[in-house]
């Protein structure tokens, strides 16, 4: 299957080894691997993304995927962690995978088929969660306390 890697994040002294395989194994479709240069060049890259894919056991909140979807990438995410409160459930079957198999099929199919249509409302999630728009649910719950 034909594709481009966007690896995105800082590199650490200890990492799973399968990184280096990874990373060896598909030296030719990889287009950035590691932490980006600038704020600007981290946007860049996930405009110019297709799909974002988190294979995370733990993460904050889930800002890097809601970053992704802002920019247009569609999510290929774990059912697990904060990712399903973040998707509206009506898209859950079309963004999340519960084992890796269903992730490889899932990925296979968007690889060799593109992506699936998702409506445009889908990458406005994360516009809800902008500050200028929780900051008076915020001040009403102060308010009510």
């Amino acid at each position: 299957i034909n594709f481009h890697l966007i690896i995105l994040g800082e590199s650490f002294k200890k990492k799973p080894p399968i990184f280096d395989v990874a990373k060896e194994k598909l030296h030719n479709n990889i287009i950035h691997w590691g932490y980006a240069p600038s704020r600007m060049t981290y946007y860049k890259f996930l405009t110019e993304s297709d799909v974002i894919v988190s294979t995370a056991l733990h993460e904050f909140f889930g800002l890097s995927v809601l970053e992704a979807i802002a920019c247009g990438a569609t999510p290929l995410l774990p059912y697990r962690l904060s990712y399903p409160e973040l998707i509206p459930e009506k898209y859950h079957e079309k963004c999340f995978y519960h084992t890796d198999d269903q992730l490889i099929k899932m990925l296979t199919e968007i690889l060799t088929n593109g992506c699936h249509p998702l409506p445009v409302n889908l990458h406005d999630v994360p516009l809800k969660l902008q500050w200028t728009h929780v900051i008076k649910k915020y001040d009403n719950a102060f308010l009510t306390m």
